[in-house]
């Protein structure tokens, strides 16, 4: 049985960040991988002159 796909997704649009929750399988759940890579992708973003961040999923 394959493992179903999580993963977040980044797009910079000029200075705002669009994450995208892609875990079709949990209707984006908020998994621990998930999660981590959530946190990750903000953590990059405060440090690149973000000003806002859009998550969508």
């Amino acid at each position: 049985m394959d493992m179903p796909v999580m993963r977040c997704l980044a797009e910079r649009q000029g200075d705002v960040l669009v994450l995208t929750m892609d875990y079709p399988a949990r209707r984006n759940a908020l998994a621990m991988p998930l999660r981590k890579q959530l946190e990750d992708a903000l953590e990059a973003a405060s440090d690149d002159g973000t000003r806002a961040v859009v998550l969508t999923g």
